[in-house]
């Protein structure tokens, strides 16, 4: 679901969660797994952001492919979340950038229409899982926790 700009409850509620976020990574350690959530819905974003950083992530975000090729250039990511539709590319260029930077890095791909040609597809280029949206907080904290924990 897009974010309706002409809402005033999720704008109050944005702005909230916004100033919460950015006084979260201040508080968390710099030995916790790093992640980078690539979601181009802002309230989804912000929303994973908060709950993956009270669980003790550290996060950078980006809205769309070319913030993320801008992240993955400036470091090293444990994870990285990418929904597959994004409005400059999609999260399988983002998850073939990973893996040429850093073959390591685990990818997660997120979608809203999963098929079996979009799993077989996103598992062939390299992804360690596909999660569905929408999708339960206690199944994308199963899926960060297998990936990021040794």
């Amino acid at each position: 679901m897009r974010e309706n700009p002409q809402n005033p409850a999720a704008q109050v509620w944005s702005a909230a969660h916004i100033a919460m976020a950015r006084v979260l990574p201040s508080l968390i350690p710099m030995d916790h797994p790093r992640i980078l959530l690539v979601e181009d819905d802002r309230l989804v974003r912000m929303n994973l952001v908060l709950v993956l950083e009270r669980d003790g992530y550290r996060l950078d975000t980006a809205a769309c492919a070319a913030e993320a090729y801008d992240r993955l250039g400036r470091g090293h990511y444990d994870l990285v979340l990418a929904d597959i539709g994004l409005p400059d590319s999609d999260g399988f260029d983002v998850l073939r950038a990973v893996k040429r930077a850093d073959p390591s890095t685990k990818v997660v791909l997120v979608t809203g229409s999963q098929t079996d040609l979009t799993a077989e597809q996103a598992i062939g280029e390299g992804a360690e899982d596909l999660l569905l949206k929408p999708f339960a907080l206690a199944d994308l904290m199963a899926t960060v926790h297998r990936y990021t924990r040794a």
